[in-house]
C-alpha cells in the first residue's frame, strides 16, 4: 500500500477551488452522519448542504479536530487524461497524437489519511 494523499493535499486543493475567496469548504463525518462545512481557522460551520448547491450556515459549529474530512464532493464519475503532460512522454516515449480519456470508478476519490491500494499487477505509476 502507498499513502499517496494527505490532509494537506486535500486543503491546498480547496483553496485553490476557492482562490477567488477566502472561502475554505469541507465535507466531513461526525457521529456516523455526513455533513458540509465553511471551515475557518480549526473551526467548521456546519452548512444545509453542498456549497454549490446553495448551502446556508445553520449555526452549528464544530471543532475540525474532531470530526473525519471526506474526500470534498461525491463524485458519481472521475474522468481522467493521459498522455496530455510532458513526464508521460519524456525517456523516448512518443507523446499521443490525441488525447486520451479514461474513466474510473467512483470509489477511487480517497478522503484525506486513507491509502489508495494499488492493484497487484501495476506496473508503473505515475503521480
Amino acid at each position: 500500500m502507498r499513502r499517496l494523499l494527505s490532509i494537506s493535499l486535500i486543503v491546498l486543493c480547496l483553496a485553490a477551488l476557492c482562490a477567488h475567496s477566502e472561502e475554505i469548504f469541507c465535507r466531513y463525518q461526525l457521529n456516523g452522519k455526513v455533513y458540509y462545512g465553511q471551515v475557518e481557522g480549526n473551526v467548521i460551520h456546519q452548512l444545509t448542504k453542498a456549497p454549490w448547491d446553495g448551502g446556508k450556515a445553520t449555526g452549528k459549529m464544530v471543532a475540525l479536530d474532531k470530526v473525519r474530512l471526506l474526500h470534498p464532493s461525491e463524485p458519481k464519475k472521475i474522468i481522467g487524461m493521459s498522455g496530455t503532460y510532458k513526464e508521460a512522454w519524456e525517456g523516448g516515449k512518443t507523446p499521443f497524437k490525441t488525447v486520451r480519456w479514461f474513466m474510473k470508478p467512483s470509489t477511487t476519490a480517497a478522503s484525506p489519511g486513507e491509502d489508495i491500494v494499488l492493484p497487484a499487477s501495476l506496473d508503473e505509476l505515475q503521480v
